[in-house]
């Protein structure tokens, strides 16, 4: 495909992105792109570097389907892209792009773990909480995940204070069950006689 090819694929997918456009609905919308994201995914990493411009103008509505096409391409090399995405929207008008961003995480999967830790340590520190960035990795099944998870639990029954008035324990032992892990009845029952 030639770069003229690959910059009509990008314009079409482009192509509500405008007054026009927005006066149109999602459904609308992505019915007559349908055809241009197909295209997109099947081209798998071609158009990695344009997907990733496009998910940085939340306010578009080639933003969503870019995060929907990301989700399909599964490529390591979106994790970085998704992880800002998602600290850059979750507390805006936006913030519904997040759970696209999310379940993008998600298919990539595995690869997608350290960088996620690393991102969630980091903010832990800082006492700030992103439940999309939690439920990005809390929906991967992995032992490392597991691990982190009752980890977590268990320094939150041991340690109340540190937690308080920033951390959403509900949310974050909600993906216990996608675990598998049937360690994790125990930790639950003790969690629950320590509130």
């Amino acid at each position: 495909m030639s770069d003229t090819d690959q910059f009509n694929l990008i314009e079409q997918l482009r192509q509500f992105d405008n007054k026009k456009g927005y006066g149109l609905s999602y459904k609308t919308v992505k019915k007559r792109l349908s055809a241009v994201i197909f295209q997109l995914i099947q081209s798998g990493e071609q158009y990695l570097e344009e997907l990733h411009n496009l998910i940085k103008n939340e306010e578009t509505w080639s933003c969503p389907f870019a995060l929907e096409i990301l989700k399909e391409i599964k490529s390591e090399k979106s994790i970085p892209h998704l992880i800002d995405f998602i600290k850059e929207n979750e507390d805006s008008d936006y913030w519904e792009g997040c759970e696209e961003a999310m379940y993008a995480l998600n298919a990539i999967g595995k690869p997608a773990i350290n960088p996620l830790l690393a991102e969630i340590n980091k903010l832990f520190e800082q006492k700030t909480y992103y439940p999309f960035l939690i439920g990005s990795l809390t929906e991967i099944r992995d032992n490392s995940v597991y691990s982190f998870m009752a980890k977590i639990v268990d320094d939150y029954m041991q340690n109340p204070d540190k937690y308080a008035g920033w951390f959403q324990i509900d949310d974050f032992t909600y993906d216990f069950e996608t675990q598998g892990n049937k360690e994790a009845i125990t930790l639950l029952k003790e969690l629950l006689n320590s509130v």
